[in-house]
């Protein structure tokens, strides 16, 4: 109810209710299209960090959200989360496993703003390999392989700058299970147009991921704190939202 009003419990009814349909199905308070939700996965998890803990409600506060680049963007909810509230941003959501993907176009047919891509962020183009398929929906690991032996193709951030003629980007959310390590090891030159980063990092995927953002991030003027799992670097000028 703190989150949606009082359509909040018709909400928690249809995440609770128990019946023989494999997916929930959610209205959401000014969004025009419904939310569906995978039972018995991490989606109803990542459903809860998003719309009812407000993991990313800082960036709600932020100045400018006309492009919003969500890598690691699973199956949508983190775009909607921006759309809910900023519905001319344009967003353009990065998710490599087919079975989210899948949800993914699902979740965000309807709405012409947002742009998917099947691909690994990586620090450049390349073959990725996913390191286990069993592993939960939201916790899908990849890592370097070769032009025969691969399951997605990698791309960077600055193909993204390049394909789709940005000239910035004013939220970057990173959330990619590990692959943050190499991202920022290498050829970090397009921090320099991003206004807003957000990032969660995973140590006991990818030993060291921390230090390798940490370092890559400091020669430019970002702001830092910490928001829950979240690190959250923003430009001088938007330093009053945190």
């Amino acid at each position: 109810m703190k989150a949606f009003g009082i359509e909040g419990l018709s909400i928690l009814r249809q995440v609770e209710l128990e019946d023989n349909d494999e997916l929930i199905v959610l209205q959401l308070p000014r969004l025009k299209e419904k939310i569906y939700l995978r039972k018995n996965t991490s989606d109803i998890g990542v459903f809860q960090e998003i719309f009812i803990d407000q993991n990313y409600q800082a960036l709600l506060a932020l100045k400018d959200h006309n492009i919003v680049v969500d890598a690691g963007a699973n199956i949508g909810l983190f775009a909607l989360y921006i759309l809910k509230e900023h519905p001319n941003a344009q967003l353009f959501c990065i998710e490599p496993e087919d079975s989210n993907y899948e949800m993914l176009k699902k979740n965000t047919a309807g709405y012409p703003h947002i742009t998917i891509l099947k691909r690994g962020l990586w620090n450049c183009e390349t073959y990725l390999k996913f390191i286990d398929l069993k592993a939960s929906k939201w916790a899908f690991q990849l890592t370097e392989s070769t032009n025969n032996n691969y399951d997605i193709h990698g791309i960077s951030i600055a193909d993204i700058y390049r394909d789709f003629n940005l000239g910035h980007i004013d939220i970057l959310k990173i959330d990619i299970e590990g692959s943050e390590k190499e991202l920022f090891e290498k050829s970090t030159s397009w921090l320099s147009k991003v206004k807003n980063l957000i990032i969660e990092t995973h140590e006991d995927m990818r030993p060291g991921s921390t230090s390798s953002v940490m370092d890559a991030l400091s020669p430019y003027h970002f702001a830092y704190v910490k928001l829950n799992n979240n690190h959250f670097f923003t430009t001088v000028l938007n330093q009053s939202c945190i």
